[in-house]
Order: structure tokens, then C-alpha cells, then sequence
């Protein structure tokens, strides 16, 4: 759980200074950070027998594609049963 965090908080961070346009270097080094947890989280969760997340159900396209979208319409509040993007979408 900690390693998730540690993947997240840097990547989230740095996406947000790169939007500011000012300190690009720390911006860089953080996600840099954050995708060097993400490796570690990833490659601990393939050695367990019971994973936390199981990060093979990804290398299925059709899943991982299903996933994505997912997320995608839970972020913008849409439930996964709606068929039609939001109407904020248009």
C-alpha cells in the first residue's frame, strides 16, 4: 500500500508543476521518482503468490482497455453502465 502511494503522490506532484511551467527539472525528477516506485510496486506485486493488485490481468489488452475506460468515466462521474459519454463531454 505504501509503494502505491509512493508511485502516486510524486507522479500527481509532478504533472501538476508541469501544468505551472515553472520548475521543470523538479517536475521531471519527481514523476522520474514516482515511475521508479511504480517499477518497484510492479515488480513486488508479480513475485507474490496474493497480490494486492494483479498487474497481469493488464498485459490483456481487452482488459486493460476496460479498465482504462473505467477509470476514464469514473473520474468524470459517469457510472459504468452508461452507454453515452456525459453531456460536459460535447
Amino acid at each position: 500500500m505504501a509503494l502505491s502511494l509512493a508511485t502516486l503522490l510524486p507522479i500527481v506532484y509532478g504533472v501538476k508543476e508541469l501544468a505551472k511551467d515553472e520548475a521543470l527539472s523538479s517536475a521531471l525528477v519527481s514523476i522520474a521518482i514516482g515511475l521508479a516506485f511504480g517499477t518497484w510496486f510492479v515488480v513486488g506485486q508479480l513475485r507474490l503468490l496474493e497480490p494486492l493488485l494483479d498487474v497481469r490481468l493488464f498485459a490483456v489488452t481487452a482488459l486493460g482497455g476496460v479498465y482504462l475506460l473505467l477509470w476514464i468515466r469514473a473520474c468524470r462521474g459517469s457510472s459504468a453502465s452508461e452507454r453515452s459519454p456525459p453531456a460536459e463531454w460535447s
